[in-house]
């Protein structure tokens, strides 16, 4: 009896292979439609999706790259006034860290760069440690919607933490305050955005598009 050996091998090995597979697939013939009908589904979605996004591409205001976005809303920090219930004379929002330089920079252009209203000095009131603010807090409810903590602990390291000022809390009906959107977001978002300028002041900032 021959053996055979070489390129003749491997095709019997292959046709062999080929037949079982073949035989073993059509005894279930559902997953065997499933295996041939997956693949052009899946060319069906690429192609729609190509189509779609060509269509989308061409359509003015929606395809074309915008590089320089325009702000769509301004998250001010509002007037104290502004708060459901407060109490007058109040300020628009205290901080602690007074007497360190970079801090008070920074507190003074938050104030500055606050969107369509600076901030007046008269409104803000600043104290030297977390403890003392936290303390007139307390003594005084309803005086300021919020303020915010600053501790330098390195020559680069700044932090900040923001509280609210809820030392009293009065039902009216069913009136309801957003107070994290109207007061604590406003203050998150202006200590961040001075934070990070006063980081990068000085520096380059090289940006990969």
């Amino acid at each position: 009896m021959d053996f055979l050996t070489g390129f003749p091998l491997i095709m019997q090995q292959t046709k062999t292979l080929v037949r079982k597979n073949f035989i073993l697939t059509m005894r279930n013939k559902r997953i065997a439609l499933i295996q041939i009908t997956i693949p052009f589904i899946f060319m069906g979605m690429l192609y729609g999706m190509r189509k779609s996004s060509t269509f989308l591409s061409n359509l003015p205001g929606l395809g074309n790259a915008v590089r320089d976005p325009k702000r769509i809303t301004d998250f001010a920090i509002p007037p104290c006034e502004d708060k459901l219930l407060i109490r007058n004379p109040c300020y628009d929002f205290a901080w602690s860290g007074s007497g360190n330089p970079r801090i008070e920079g920074i507190v003074k252009r938050i104030m500055e760069a606050n969107p369509g209203r600076p901030i007046p000095p008269d409104k803000v009131k600043s104290f030297r440690t977390k403890e003392e603010l936290n303390e007139w807090l307390v003594k005084n409810p309803l005086t300021t919607p919020g303020a915010l903590h600053f501790r330098q602990t390195k020559k680069l390291k700044l932090s900040y933490g923001v509280v609210t000022n809820t030392s009293s809390y009065l039902k009216i009906g069913q009136i309801v305050e957003d107070y994290a959107f109207m007061h604590q977001l406003p203050l998150q978002l202006a200590a961040t955005r001075e934070i990070a300028r006063s980081l990068l002041k000085g520096n380059k900032l090289i940006l990969f598009l």
